[in-house]
């Protein structure tokens, strides 16, 4: 499976945060993703799970054994907001909302805005403005949710992201299994183009939180804080 959303570049720059950072991110309701610990997203059985999801009953049916999906299983795995408002029933930024462009600056103009640039932004500062709220989003979409097949950012979301919207009041479980359901129904298997560009992360770790594998463990120290070992032999 070609995977195009992968939650490394996420985790990847949380330990280089500043407190400021953090704390901005315990505030969107993203506190949880501090905490998580995955090593590996094994993609053979990332596939191997998507093929045994069915998005219309919304269950995995694994030898028989039917593992219901739910926002509150988004929520076990992850720790990201559950309920409030969705995200596509905000108001859309007002023409007149410069947000959007002052937010674009960050990066050459005319260019093609990916999941590094987003990166290579965070890291070289330490401000926790609204600029850096809109990039770890940027960066929670499209490693967590859905990015897209030709690499370039998943942009749509920061056109319900306004200065007055309480992020963590958007109910973003729901919102990745919007992602699932529209992600499993578009990909194409054992085709060379084309590439998985849903929640692959939160499917091997819930088929790993509820199938017992000597090969493919989830410890959890305490809630919502996630370890994934993953043995290949």
């Amino acid at each position: 499976m070609k995977n195009r959303c992968s939650p490394e570049a996420l985790l990847s720059i949380i330990l280089g945060m500043s407190k400021e950072q953090k704390e901005s991110v315990r505030s969107m309701g993203f506190g949880a993703l501090l905490k998580m610990k995955i090593t590996d997203i094994p993609l053979k059985l990332g596939f191997y799970v998507l093929q045994k999801f069915d998005s219309e009953r919304m269950v995995i049916d694994i030898e028989g054994k039917e593992l219901k999906v739910t926002a509150e299983s988004v929520h076990d795995m992850l720790g990201i907001p559950n309920g409030g408002t969705k995200l596509t029933q905000l108001d859309q930024w007002p023409k007149d909302d410069t947000s959007y462009d002052e937010w674009k600056q960050q990066f050459k103009k005319d260019s093609i805005i990916r999941v590094s640039a987003i990166k290579n932004v965070i890291v070289s500062t330490t401000q926790a403005d609204f600029n850096f709220k809109l990039n770890f989003l940027v960066l929670f979409v499209n490693t967590f949710c859905e990015s897209t097949s030709m690499g370039r950012c998943n942009l749509f979301p920061l056109s319900y992201i306004s200065r007055k919207t309480d992020i963590s009041n958007i109910d973003w479980c729901s919102y990745v299994l919007d992602c699932l359901v529209r992600t499993k129904n578009s990909y194409i298997p054992y085709s060379d183009t084309s590439f998985f560009v849903g929640p692959s992360a939160f499917l091997v770790l819930f088929y790993a939180d509820n199938i017992h594998s000597e090969a493919l463990t989830v410890t959890r120290k305490r809630q919502n804080n996630l370890l994934l070992e993953f043995r290949e032999d």
